[in-house]
């Protein structure tokens, strides 16, 4: 491959990261319209759209992951592990937090960013940890 095309591969990669990005903050945004109506129909495509609305992003970071090499892959995968176990852990004290009658019930919107900025952390622990091993 060449150098300009591997650039422009880089360029629409990223590009379309962006774009994921930018429909998984807007989503919530109309599916939250959509969900105050009292139509099931526009219930229902509220339920579509603020589900869906991750998608993009999920198979852009899958892409993402797909394509990189052993490092990458074993960097992800240890990443995603952490934040698979700091998730379960989020959810089960703010369960116990609930039942305990601490707070209310949380949105669940903000227990997902939690566990996205979870992720996050994670995988930048899990980069620093493999380039220290380099």
């Amino acid at each position: 491959m060449k150098p300009n095309t591997q650039l422009r591969s880089a360029v629409r990669g990223f590009y379309a990261w962006i774009g994921s990005m930018v429909i998984l903050m807007v989503a919530p945004i109309f599916a939250l319209q959509l969900a105050e109506s009292a139509s099931t129909a526009a219930r229902v495509a509220a339920v579509v759209v603020g589900a869906g609305g991750m998608v993009p992003w999920m198979w852009i970071v899958y892409l993402i992951i797909r394509r990189g090499d052993e490092f990458v892959l074993r960097m992800h995968l240890v990443a995603l592990a952490c934040a698979f176990a700091g998730a379960i852990l989020l959810l089960a004290t703010l369960s116990w937090m609930v039942t305990a009658r601490f707070i209310e019930h949380p949105d669940l919107r903000f227990v997902m960013g939690g566990a996205l900025v979870i992720w996050v952390i994670a995988l930048f622990g899990a980069k620093f940890y493999f380039d220290r091993q380099r």
